[in-house]
């Protein structure tokens, strides 16, 4: 596989699925600081990078499944550190 082909692959990728979903939480997270549920001064990139690394890391290292309960509890515990 030329690197030209996995470079063109990655920004499909990127464009198509990881670009999307970020803009989409990025809607989520500025309403939840909007409505004070969450700090209004956080970064809402760094944020979002905070909520979507464990998920990731979880599929490229196999560390656990991301099971109902994983998901639950990475999203209570960023609230507590990201609310009020």
């Amino acid at each position: 596989m030329s690197n030209r082909f996995r470079a063109s692959s990655f920004r499909a990728f990127r464009e198509r699925w990881i670009l999307p979903r970020r803009r989409k939480l990025r809607t989520v997270i500025e309403e939840a600081m909007r409505q004070g549920d969450l700090w209004k001064d956080i970064d809402p990139e760094l944020a979002m990078d905070m909520l979507y690394a464990p998920i990731y890391y979880r599929l490229q290292i196999g560390s656990g499944p991301l099971s109902k309960s994983f998901v639950n509890g990475l999203l209570e515990q960023a609230r507590e550190g990201l609310g009020p």
